[in-house]
């Protein structure tokens, strides 16, 4: 696969969380009327894709998960491989 200006594209893997993250029992989400209700123990969709790169920085989400250190292992890696 390329891009628009015909460069083969490389993907990077990130790994997933190893337990499912699910809501707390005390879990306080402010939501719209019309949403659907979220119940303690529900399944979270937790994905480490949705960090943000910012002032030289990478804010990366955390799961209190075993494999937060390895995202950001790879993480680290990535950005330092395109400086």
């Amino acid at each position: 696969m390329t891009g628009a200006k015909g460069r083969h594209l490389k993907v990077h893997k990130l790994c997933c969380t190893k337990n499912p993250v699910t809501l707390p029992v005390n879990h306080d989400i402010v939501s719209s009327d019309d949403a659907k209700p979220r119940l303690s123990d529900e399944v979270c969709i937790a994905s480490y894709a949705n960090f943000l790169i910012c002032n030289n920085g990478i804010i990366v989400p955390q799961y209190d998960d075993i494999n937060n250190s390895l995202t950001i292992e790879h993480l680290e890696k990535f950005f330092l491989s395109i400086r």
